[in-house]
């Protein structure tokens, strides 16, 4: 059912790094057209089955007044790289509040189905990233006993052959002590986690670090595919970071504890999307750091 008098062109095509922008401009070029509840759906892979598969991202375009009367609109969405590319579609019938569902405006159960053909109007072309699915993410770094550092991070590349690892301290390679699927989508609880929902969840990194010699001192690491030559400076590595070896165990030395308990949900400022609306917004500055203290006073 598309629309000639509509187009959606998103731009760049190429997206360097996960989380990057992409702008996407709407047209409709008919004055007529009602557009009270027109929706801007990402899928991912660009060619999903609509019947099949939920969007990743929702805007709700019914929602701009400047889109509902002249028809034209520029948004801007961060996309996470979901080791395929992206494409919008255009609906003219807002699915995403579902009142006979529990769930209510987060039920994308219903979004779509066997509806979904005769309410999409327009297309646009593919976004992809430049790394494609073997673009690693940031690692995190996790402690483990004793003196043992973990470094853990995604990627998905399952090439055959392939060295995952870290370059540590601009030189010294540390390679993964184990790669291995997150998940399956079998092995979740059930719909829609496991079919509409379900995303790649790529592979899962771990290289481990001893900070026995070199207490307090700050290590700098890169993570990611090594090349199977150190000189041909093929690897494929993530922003470089840096972590502090824990000190030596002091009596009366004060602990830092970090805590992290349900970031919520929701979307940055600069993101048109409102796909979880509801949750108000971005959760990105959720993390509270807690200081220990002594007595009973302790949060």
């Amino acid at each position: 059912r598309a629309l000639d008098t509509i187009t959606v062109a998103a731009a760049p095509s190429v997206l360097e790094r996960s989380g990057d922008r992409v702008t996407v401009a709407v047209v409709d070029e008919d004055t007529s057209r009602d557009r009270s509840s027109d929706v801007l759906a990402a899928y991912t892979p660009a060619d999903a089955d609509i019947t099949a598969k939920s969007p990743a991202r929702i805007v709700q375009l019914h929602e701009f007044d400047e889109y509902v009367t002249t028809g034209r609109i520029n948004v801007t969405l961060a996309l996470t790289n979901m080791r395929a590319d992206y494409a919008f579609r255009l609906f003219d019938y807002d699915w995403s509040c579902n009142p006979g569902s529990s769930y209510g405006c987060s039920d994308w159960r219903y979004f779509g189905g066997d509806d979904a053909p005769g309410y999409l109007v327009a297309t646009s072309n593919a976004v992809s990233f430049a790394q494609g699915a073997a673009e690693p993410r940031a690692a995190r770094v996790l402690p483990g006993l004793g003196t043992a550092i973990h470094v853990a991070w995604t990627s998905g590349d399952d090439e055959a052959g392939t060295s995952y690892g870290c370059d540590v301290n601009d030189g010294t390679r540390a390679y993964a002590s184990s790669t291995r699927r997150a998940w399956t989508n079998d092995e979740l609880c059930g719909s829609p986690a496991s079919d509409i929902g379900y995303r790649d969840p790529g592979l899962v990194h771990v290289v481990d670090l001893d900070c026995a010699d070199q207490p307090g001192e700050l290590i700098s690491y890169a993570c990611g595919r090594l090349a199977t030559d150190p000189r041909a400076g093929d690897d494929l590595l993530f922003e470089r970071k840096t972590f502090r070896c824990p000190g030596a165990a002091t009596e009366g030395a004060t602990t830092h504890i970090a805590v992290f308990g349900d970031l919520g949900r929701g979307e940055e400022p600069d993101d048109a999307s409102s796909t979880w609306k509801e949750y108000g917004g971005s959760a990105a500055a959720a993390t509270i750091d807690l200081l220990s203290s002594q007595g009973d006073d302790r949060p």
